[in-house]
């Protein structure tokens, strides 16, 4: 079993952070349904004035063309499960399903930093189920790109290919992904810490 783990880590952090994904989603989707029937609802994840749900949902957004961002996103991280299991048989993949699960879990990354920016600068509340499928986004990203990456899916020449294997096996990719966390959390906390202590 740890040797399979260890194989397929990757796939498995895909997986994990889909699953993570659509259960932050299913539960702001039930949250959102559930403030619809009633407006004095209190949201479980409305923790204090920083960290409150409910105060995000009321928001015009926390929709998108319409629908309530939760549901776009149950959608999605249903997919890149999907996708995950697939990469279990193989992590060689065309060209085709190469560029598609990067413009998906991209497109999923950028959307999460958008929403991370109007939480942090705009509404100046966070919701934490949003934090959630925020980390989800970025992992399952960096985790595509890496797999791809990895396995030459790019096609990429063999000099360029090879230089980049021996940063990955270097795990010059963990040390940029948690670099990239560290930034995120002070870029979020940057309002909150200006306007607090200066």
């Amino acid at each position: 079993m740890l040797n399979f783990i260890k194989k397929n880590y990757l796939v498995v952090i895909i997986c994990i952070f889909a699953i993570t994904g659509f259960l932050a989603a299913f539960t702001l989707s039930v949250e959102k349904l559930s403030l619809v029937k009633d407006a004095s609802y209190v949201t479980s994840c409305s923790v204090n004035v920083v960290f409150d749900c409910g105060t995000v949902m009321k928001t015009e957004h926390a929709e998108l063309f319409g629908f309530p961002n939760s549901f776009i996103g149950i959608a999605g991280w249903a997919m890149a499960f999907v996708t995950g299991l697939f990469l279990f048989q193989s992590r060689k993949t065309n060209r085709f399903l190469t560029w598609f699960t990067i413009i998906l879990t991209f497109s999923g990354f950028l959307i999460s930093y958008y929403w991370l920016y109007l939480s942090a600068y705009v509404i100046g509340v966070f919701c934490p189920w949003c934090l959630i499928s925020t980390t989800s986004a970025t992992a399952m990203f960096f985790a595509f790109l890496t797999l791809h990456l990895y396995e030459n899916n790019f096609e990429l020449s063999v000099r360029n290919y090879e230089f980049i294997k021996k940063k990955i096996d270097a795990q010059w990719n963990v040390a940029f992904v948690i670099f990239w966390f560290l930034a995120v959390i002070a870029f979020a906390y940057a309002p909150f810490f200006i306007s607090t202590y200066l």
